[in-house]
């Protein structure tokens, strides 16, 4: 198994979470990120801290390239309604190159796997029919969220 190094994307605002009372989104980094690095690394919580599984950690099939710190895009698996899919998102205030996200949608593929990306603050999806619609009902829901 990998190990984080000296990434720390997940920190940066590219995922949501809360730490010891305090939020880290797009907006703002977690609050425990100093100079680059977790001050709280060795004490971090089970939640979000150690429960986050990063792909890239998790994957080894996944290049060393594809560390997030390296390629600016931090690769989860979720699911929706039981349907599983890689969720690529572009890091924090950085861009994802097209090289790098022709390199994902390839590994989707060449994996069988469905996939979100999240590119300039817009996302997509491919991916089997009932994941397609899956995507396309959950888009709709964001929509109305927002009016």
């Amino acid at each position: 198994m990998r190990l984080c190094g000296e990434c720390t994307e997940c920190c940066t605002g590219t995922l949501t979470g809360e730490v010891q009372g305090h939020k880290f989104d797009v907006t703002a980094p977690c609050f425990f990120l100093e100079d680059g690095k977790c001050n709280i690394y060795a004490n971090r919580p089970d939640d979000p801290c150690k429960n986050y599984s990063c792909m890239w950690i998790n994957n080894e099939e996944i290049p060393d390239f594809m560390r997030p710190d390296l390629s600016n895009v931090v690769l989860t698996q979720l699911n929706i309604n039981g349907i599983y899919y890689i969720e690529a998102r572009e890091a924090a205030r950085k861009s994802m190159t097209t090289s790098i996200l022709s390199n994902v949608i390839m590994y989707a593929f060449h994996t069988n796997q469905n996939l979100v990306y999240h590119v300039s603050g817009q996302f997509y999806w491919i991916g089997e029919p009932k994941f397609m619609v899956e995507m396309n009902k959950k888009s709709k829901e964001i929509i109305l969220k927002e009016i």
